[in-house]
């Protein structure tokens, strides 16, 4: 028996060990014995090349067109006419629509540029498939920026990629995602951007199950996430105190600027800041609503609020404190009031770009928590089946749809690129670096508080 014990290890781990590549993506540049999220490298070959790499081991491994890697597409998705270097994006996605092998995703993605503030983020076109019998490979084809759908029907790849999210076992959330009724797949759609960055696996209602690839300091049931969070939850009242009150700053902050700007409509941000006496930072979202408060529309943060809610809900059935009937009965009109404010998800998706764009611009005067959003975006269409949500916009008011890439801020004029790059560059605490930015702006705008501010809090 110990002898059986011990060949029968031995295959179990020799199997871990040379696990085979993925089918689409067997006899090509990766051997079979490389693991993935593990810290395994593909080794190069003499007249080819490629990046690869991942903070935890292999995560990603990234491809230029043939002429300049001489690395041809996988062979299964050119034997089966899904994928070639010649191939445009409406090909490959239609090809990839046919397969019975995939799920195939349009995605739009985002890259923050900090060395260029005034142009901030730059967007290309993508391609994901994704094997239905393993999901934990996304398989990316780049396109660049396209302005339009009819680029579509031209652009070929000008890169090709695997990223890998182990999506194996217990981390698997799309095999959780039909054991919820209606409502539930609502609060998980709804909860999904919150729900990535509390670990736990998004599509089980009640947070209780914890991905096993996380580090231990992350791995925190319910109960403990709860009492460690800014509320300190430890029970079932103050778990409802929390949810019956009204707790967003972020709403009662945009509320209060937006006013600033309407009472001074001839002035400049930076002036309507100066006069009421308000910090540089806020000087640098005075611009950002200035700019987008029109795309935003009349229900910002209104479902941050709201989604909160249903966030504490959640937890607290994984908790223990409230049972999962009592959770789904309270969010119930909570549910109504989100799915009646937007359209579609995307809709909403945008929406929460555009919101992290206003809590991010004022600590870090930049779009990258909107980049952080997207990318979320990106990762939930993969995670659950988002079509399935219906929202009906009956309380959207304006009928103008922003698309994902109108929903990033670019500043757009000297003035505007002036304060938000002194927020960008201040960052949380101003340092001696920065007093020759502080300068620039003393001589061009004078010797405002804004600025003089600044300086005293270096010196001291």
């Amino acid at each position: 028996m110990k002898r059986f014990y011990l060949l029968f290890t031995t295959f179990i781990l020799g199997t871990a060990l040379f696990a085979e590549q993925p089918f689409f993506l067997k006899n090509w540049i990766i051997p079979e014995n490389v693991v993935w999220g593990e810290t395994n490298t593909i080794p190069l070959k003499d007249g080819i090349s490629f990046e690869q790499g991942g903070n935890s081991g292999l995560t990603f491994l990234d491809v230029k067109p043939y002429e300049q890697s001489k690395v041809n597409m996988p062979p299964y998705l050119l034997e089966n006419s899904l994928a070639g270097w010649d191939m445009t994006y409406e090909q490959i996605l239609n090809n990839f629509k046919t397969s019975d092998e995939f799920d195939v995703y349009e995605d739009i993605k985002a890259l923050y540029n900090y060395g260029d503030p005034e142009g901030q983020v730059t967007f290309f076109n993508t391609v994901v498939a994704i094997a239905k019998q393993n999901r934990s490979f996304e398989v990316i084809f780049s396109f660049g920026d396209l302005k339009n759908e009819a680029e579509k029907n031209t652009a070929t790849p000008v890169a090709f990629g695997i990223d890998y999210y182990n999506q194996s076992g217990i981390n698997n959330a799309l095999s959780y995602w039909d054991s919820n009724t209606e409502l539930e797949k609502t609060i998980i759609a709804l909860t999904a951007f919150s729900s990535s960055s509390i670990y736990y696996v998004p599509t089980v209602f009640d947070c209780s199950v914890i991905p096993d690839r996380l580090e231990s300091e992350s791995r925190k049931d319910p109960k403990t996430r709860l009492a460690d969070s800014y509320s300190k939850i430890t029970n079932r009242q103050e778990l409802y105190n929390i949810i019956d009150t009204e707790t967003s700053y972020y709403y009662k902050s945009y509320e209060k600027e937006k006013n600033l700007l309407k009472k001074y409509p001839k002035k400049e941000p930076y002036e309507i800041a100066e006069l009421n006496n308000l910090k540089y930072e806020e000087a640098g979202e005075l611009y950002y609503i200035k700019a987008m408060d029109a795309k935003i529309g009349k229900n910002y943060f209104k479902a941050s609020e709201l989604i909160n809610k249903l966030d504490y809900l959640r937890l607290g059935v994984g908790a223990g404190y409230i049972t999962r009937e009592e959770a789904l009965k309270k969010a119930g009109p909570y549910v109504e009031q989100i799915l009646s404010m937007y359209s579609s998800y995307e809709d909403f998706a945008v929406h929460y770009i555009m919101e992290e764009g206003y809590t991010g611009i004022g600590i870090l005067g930049c779009s990258f928590d909107s980049v952080l959003a997207l990318d979320s975006y990106n990762r939930n269409k993969k995670l659950m089946r988002l079509e399935e949500i219906n929202f009906n916009g009956k309380k959207r008011g304006d009928k103008n749809i922003t698309s994902i890439k109108e929903a990033f801020y670019k500043p757009q004029s000297e003035d505007e690129t002036y304060w938000i790059n002194l927020v960008r560059e201040i960052g949380v605490f101003p340092q001696v670096s920065n007093l020759p930015l502080v300068k620039e702006g003393i001589s061009k705008y004078g010797e405002l508080k804004l600025l003089t501010a600044i300086i005293k809090e270096i010196k001291n």
